[in-house]
């Protein structure tokens, strides 16, 4: 049980991160700054 309740909350975590991840990016590229956008990916 605990270990399907811990691929839970990585999935989620994931899923939280990711999806900040794409909201900052977004807004990068609304601010037409899609250099700053590359080097973000290139660190991560």
């Amino acid at each position: 049980m605990s270990a399907r309740e811990n691929l839970r909350r990585r999935r989620s975590l994931d899923k939280n991160t990711g999806s900040a991840v794409v909201k900052m990016v977004l807004s990068l590229v609304k601010k037409q700054t899609a250099p700053e956008a590359v080097r973000l990916f290139r660190y991560y």
